[in-house]
């Protein structure tokens, strides 16, 4: 809501409307943090998590002597006491007594992500996608800092909206990640631009479907009038007008890294060259890819998104590519950990699903050719029911050994090593060591996991640190 050319202070009726009682599910980052946000306007807040640990009752901890309830290893599918508002965080799971909890519920339910919303004062943009959310969240601040503005990166990245909100009155925006898990439980949220980066399988063990995971990121466009707002990616269009008939979106604004769809604003021609066509149909080469400092199509998209971000808030190409050069990618995401006797170590811990995984073995294909060598795989995680089917023709066309690992390690080696060799490791630490002695001058041992890390972890980071630990272990001997 605009007043006077700014957005108006939201805040004072939603501390009216909700500074009664409130029951946060989740002691993560998020609900630890919309719980701190609730009681600086003297709500009654309740935080209830299924686990205990070091971190959550150091949590609980702050939030008591703040006046919170806290309740740790909590299992009751009833809450025994009037409530005013549920807010629901991003990593709860909603089965068992929290799904029987919730679905009893008398009162509004909410996600955190719409709870920070309320209290924002300033525009958002919001990125979803399956995969590369964080590094365009992360591109787009640097590039709107790199052009002057005032801006934060936040949300899904460990940075929660509900912390952000205190400083939103300061800033031009609030460039925010943004999960399915998140958009489960929104009404109101609406930021100013929302992107969608890419839709390919993954959490089929949250959804009933692919279709039903589909629907839930598209709920981001759920108050959307104007195609402006839009920026998604151009395989997704017919996907988009399907789910959203009732808007007259003829023209959102796309982008595509695919030679398939050259009809986008922003497209590759012959491969390398990033084009931007406007609005008069006159089509402008902007650069030539292989000068850009980030490589793979999973990279290209994500700077052809950042760009029209960019181009729609009043930015120039020329300023936002001079800024894309100067912008690093963040640890655990393809990250070069050393090169020991010709040996190259990669840890691509942040891949999630098979697509993240593929992206990683493509990425590399021209530095294989380079390198005369190939890549040894590290994956294997959590069981999310995805298709890992999908991946096998990559494997036989660039990796020589896979070293499993996790829940699911049985599960990948049924699959994969009909065509492939592969050893089940009881853990990461063996799966290193075991890599690094079938290497062989010129290969690539790459973690990339293509799963979840919480059968093992308590997140990518934990994981990808560990990882890294071991290989400098190994090369320190």
């Amino acid at each position: 809501m605009l007043q006077n050319g700014k957005i108006a202070d939201k805040s004072v009726i939603h501390q009216k409307n909700y500074n009664k009682d409130i029951l946060i599910l989740g002691l993560g980052i998020s609900g630890f943090e919309a719980a701190k946000l609730a009681l600086s306007f003297d709500a009654k807040v309740n935080v209830i998590d299924a686990y205990n640990s070091p971190i959550l009752i150091n949590r609980a901890r702050i939030l008591t002597t703040k006046g919170a309830n806290v309740y740790l290893n909590f299992s009751e599918a009833i809450w025994h006491s009037n409530l005013d508002l549920i807010i629901i965080s991003p990593g709860i799971n909603l089965d068992g007594s929290f799904f029987k909890l919730v679905k009893n519920a008398k009162c509004r339910i909410v996600s955190e992500l719409e709870f920070g919303f309320w209290f924002c004062n300033c525009p958002i943009i919001a990125v979803t996608g399956t995969n590369g959310k964080t590094t365009t969240v992360e591109m787009i601040n640097h590039c709107l800092l790199a052009a002057g503005k005032k801006s934060l990166a936040v949300g899904n990245n460990g940075y929660a909206l509900s912390k952000a909100v205190k400083h939103s009155k300061n800033l031009d925006y609030l460039v925010t990640e943004v999960s399915s898990f998140q958009l489960e439980y929104i009404k109101d949220f609406s930021p100013e631009l929302a992107i969608i980066l890419n839709i390919s399988e993954d959490h089929l063990d949250r959804y009933s479907s692919f279709s039903d995971y589909i629907l839930t990121k598209m709920k981001l466009y759920n108050k959307f009038e104007d195609p402006k707002q839009v920026i998604i990616n151009a395989n997704l269009l017919d996907c988009f007008r399907k789910h959203w008939k009732r808007l007259n979106f003829e023209n959102p604004k796309t982008f595509s890294a695919n030679s398939v769809y050259t009809h986008a604003d922003y497209f590759l021609d012959d491969g390398k060259l990033l084009n931007f066509r406007d609005g008069s149909l006159k089509v402008e080469t902007l650069a030539d890819t292989a000068k850009i400092n980030h490589t793979g199509d999973h990279n290209i998209e994500n700077i052809q998104a950042t760009l029209a971000t960019c181009q729609t808030l009043g930015i120039n190409h020329s300023t936002t590519l001079s800024a894309i050069n100067t912008f690093s990618i963040s640890a655990h995401r393809q990250e070069l950990v050393t090169e020991e006797n010709g040996v190259r170590f990669i840890n691509d811990s942040k891949s999630t699903n098979p697509d993240s995984l593929i992206q990683a073995l493509k990425t590399l294909r021209n530095e294989l050719n380079n390198r005369r060598g190939k890549i040894i795989l590290i994956a294997g995680g959590c069981n999310k029911k995805m298709n890992f089917e999908r991946v096998i023709s990559y494997l036989r066309y660039y990796v020589k050994t896979i070293y499993l690992i996790g829940e699911i390690k049985e599960h990948l080696a049924s699959i994969w090593g009909k065509s492939s060799i592969c050893f089940q490791c009881k853990n990461l630490a063996n799966a290193v060591k075991d890599a690094t002695i079938s290497a062989t001058p010129g290969d690539i041992i790459l973690f990339s996991p293509g799963c979840s890390s919480h059968d093992m972890f308590s997140s990518y980071e934990e994981r990808g640190n560990l990882f890294i630990t071991e290989v400098k272990r190994i090369s320190e001997k």
